[in-house]
């Protein structure tokens, strides 16, 4: 959907829609489950308060009845609505209205920050009590807290929901409600691309301000640059990422043409009319070399260039494996088995360990189709058969990313009217050197490595990516047969 602007009606329609996300759909189904407590992860509470709401109201009008919504806080005590209700600013009080409270009444009671009171040991007895009692009535209580701080008591009895930050058009919505209500001028195209994704990772209140804020500093524009400043700030809070700031530029890089070229290429992928086209958004490039040789520079350029702000992850994979006791499922993968450590390799740390190896011929000719066709194309159009057999030796990514590259090369010549082509991809794929040939005696030790410590990922193929056919044969060595 692209990103432009809209007016009032079509806009909130937006927002409702956008915040109409499987979160809130998780949060319906516990409901209807009659899951009694529901804690939800959050720093945003109107906005979590909003989406249970919406969520109610949407039950009530399909099913025509009426749910009521209480809110607890230790400043304003239990509401309903603005009216208070009775004596309740101390939580004690607080869970003995929830226990008190008519059986046959539909009810949520939204407690916000009650988990400051959960070392207590009558809050922790009286939300159990709630807990039984709720599930035989048409009743839920939400905690809603920015931290994790459950005890051992209710782990059994609390369902927790991680409530995400806005996505792209909750964002939009909330540029254009700045928009209207402020009377400025509002960026289109591209530009307006950048400004609403320059907001992405922040709060809907964390947004709307750094918004405001660039109204304010500029006099009334959307200053990418501002958005992004007042970004660094909030981000600098949370002691997981570094932001660079940067004012580096492509001129600034001595030689490494063939990379510029590459990243002027790329650059124009941002915009809409580029992913209409079929272009994916660019993930990333691995630059590797010596030290000194232009690496952080070419980085720091690129999001200056690109006006994206340029981060740094702090934080340790291994540490966090040994560590989780949450249900999830790790994918891991590897390219060199000689750094993993040994931790990461004992038995149990994984259910199984698979070897993917190069893709077979008939594999190729489907990772192409598969390729072209995500595109928005037709694969019949293509010579499939000679496209799969001149990316002998090339991995999926490989295959895919000549593809892409006809894409842009097809773009970059003719525009939105260019035509990609068996030729195209063709000329891509002579231009790839493939891992297989430039790595080629990693690749033969790691096949080497794996085939007595790992299972093969797929069938084998009689071909020339599989195991090679072959004449049985005996050999008689110093007079013994082998």
């Amino acid at each position: 959907m692209a990103l432009s602007s809209q007016p009032k009606e079509v806009a909130e329609d937006v927002q409702r829609q956008a915040q109409l996300r499987r979160v809130d759909k998780d949060i319906e189904h516990l409901m209807r489950a009659r899951y009694p407590l529901i804690y939800i992860l959050s720093s945003e509470e109107k906005r979590v308060e909003k989406s249970i709401a919406d969520v109610l109201h949407a039950r009530e009008r399909e099913k025509n009845y009426k749910t009521k919504i209480y809110t607890w806080s230790v400043t304003e005590g239990m509401r309903l609505g603005k009216e208070p209700q009775g004596d309740s600013k101390d939580p004690l009080k607080a869970l003995r209205f929830v226990v008190e409270a008519k059986a046959d009444e539909r009810a949520v009671f939204i407690l916000r920050d009650l988990h400051a009171y959960l070392k207590n040991p009558e809050v922790v007895r009286l939300l159990r009590d709630i807990g039984r009692k709720l599930k035989e009535e048409l009743k839920t209580v939400f905690l809603i807290s920015p931290l994790l701080a459950i005890p051992p008591e209710l782990d059994k009895e609390v369902a927790v929901v991680e409530y995400p930050l806005p996505e792209l058009l909750e964002i939009d919505a909330i540029f254009d409600r700045v928009s209207r209500n402020t009377g400025a001028k509002i960026p289109s195209g591209q530009e307006r691309e950048h400004v609403v994704e320059a907001a992405l990772g922040l709060t809907a209140d964390e947004a709307e301000g750094v918004f405001a804020k660039s109204l304010v500093q500029t006099g009334g524009s959307f200053d990418i640059d501002v958005i992004l400043s007042e970004k660094e700030r909030i981000v600098r809070k949370s002691g997981v990422l570094e932001f660079f700031r940067t004012q580096e530029k492509m001129d600034n890089i001595g030689g490494l043409d063939v990379l510029k070229g590459w990243l002027r290429k790329r650059q124009s992928a941002f915009s809409e009319e580029a992913r209409q086209f079929g272009l994916p958004r660019p993930k990333g490039i691995l630059m590797i070399g010596i030290p000194g040789g232009g690496k952080s520079l070419t980085a720091k350029a690129v999001g200056a260039a690109w006006r994206l702000p340029l981060l740094r992850l702090f934080g340790s994979f291994i540490t966090w494996l040994q560590e989780k006791t949450s249900p999830v499922f790790v994918i891991a993968t590897a390219n060199n088995v000689d750094e993993l450590p040994p931790e990461m390799m004992r038995k149990g740390r994984f259910d199984e360990i698979f070897f993917v190896d190069l893709p077979t011929l008939p594999e190729r000719k489907e990772i192409v189709a598969i390729h072209i066709k995500r595109r928005g194309r037709d694969p019949e159009q293509f010579n499939l058969d000679l496209i799969s057999e001149k990316s002998e030796g090339m991995t999926g990514a490989e295959i895919e990313q000549a593809i892409v590259s006809a894409l842009f090369d097809e773009y970059d010549r003719n525009g939105k009217t260019g035509v990609l082509t068996s030729e195209g991809v063709l000329h891509s794929l002579q231009e790839t050197v493939p891992l297989s040939r430039t790595m080629k005696e990693k690749i033969a030790a790691l096949r080497n490595w794996c085939k007595t410590r790992a299972r093969p990922a797929s069938s084998s193929w009689q071909g020339d990516g599989g195991p090679e056919a072959g004449r049985k044969i005996e050999i008689d060595v110093g007079g013994k047969s082998a």
